[in-house]
């Protein structure tokens, strides 16, 4: 169960007011489109300004503890640890959900502008993956991904610097 891509990130925009973050992978000649990771709700941040490849996967074991110890205490209700892993590094973002979205938003336009978190109506491009809370019986680390989103894999070429 994760969200994997091998292009590029970039930490975006934040958005003080409302605790969003937007790490952007951005359209290059070759690549039409940008794929945003939108994480609301951020608490703490433990992250590299670049990332080169990602996969964003649940906090558990060692990195969920980390977390947990960073903000002093268990991490339960809308409070989610994940772990943005690059290369050898993994990142940790404390958050109430995120959004993956493909999109052809221009360079100087951000997804937090238009983002609601429960609204997808409001979501600029289309929506890869998807955190929430389970549906009736559902568990697990994620608290829940959208059905279709469980897994999704990108695997366009890495842009060069």
């Amino acid at each position: 169960m994760s969200f994997r891509s091998n292009r590029r990130f970039r930490l975006w925009d934040y958005n003080v007011s409302h605790n969003q973050l937007l790490l952007r992978s951005p359209q290059t000649p070759g690549i039409p489109t940008n794929i945003d990771i939108v994480i609301w709700g951020v608490e703490y941040l433990d992250l590299a300004s670049m990332l080169d490849g990602v996969e964003l996967a649940p906090a558990v074991g060692a990195d969920l503890e980390r977390a947990e110890k960073f903000v002093g205490r268990k991490l339960e209700g809308s409070s989610k640890a994940f772990c943005l892993i690059s290369g050898d590094r993994r990142s940790l973002v404390v958050a109430s959900g995120f959004k993956v979205l493909e999109n052809t938003l221009d360079v100087f336009e951000s997804s937090l502008e238009y983002f609601a978190g429960t609204d997808s109506a409001r979501d600029l491009g289309t929506i890869l993956a998807h955190s929430r809370e389970p549906a009736a019986g559902g568990s697990g680390p994620w608290n829940g991904l959208e059905d279709g989103a469980k897994s999704h894999r990108l695997s366009e070429p890495s842009p060069s610097a």
